[in-house]
């Protein structure tokens, strides 16, 4: 078992095809296969997302990525954030609250993969 992390700029035709094959190949794989619960996915790039159009896009890439990901749950397996912005906060020592967001999910991600895997090998 690994975790997975999808970090892209926008679902477009190449996310689709790659989460289809990432979804054969791990969740339907059998032995050695991802959970879906171990995948987090980052839409960087939120800046360039119009104030108007957050929302429309936000529920777009959950609607997608629930009908492509098994299991996939919107609450705790996607982050929206903007590496620009989290680079410039760090750059004055600070770090944004999207970034902690992305770290805050990380961890969970990560846990749930190392118990997986554990849980794997003590069958």
């Amino acid at each position: 078992m690994h975790a997975v992390l999808f970090i892209h700029g926008a679902f477009n035709l190449q996310l689709e095809k790659l989460l289809t094959e990432v979804r054969n190949t791990t969740i339907e794989g059998g032995e050695g296969s991802v959970l879906s619960q171990c995948a987090l996915f980052v839409c960087n790039k939120w800046d360039q997302v119009r104030e108007e159009e957050v929302k429309e896009v936000r529920n777009h890439v959950i609607t997608k990525l629930k009908k492509r990901w098994p299991g996939f749950d919107h609450k705790s397996q996607i982050i929206f954030m903007s590496t620009k912005y989290a680079s410039i906060a760090q750059s004055y020592g600070f770090i944004n609250a999207e970034f902690c967001s992305l770290l805050n999910g990380i961890r969970p991600m990560v846990l749930k993969s190392i118990k997986a895997r554990l849980e794997m090998h003590w069958k």
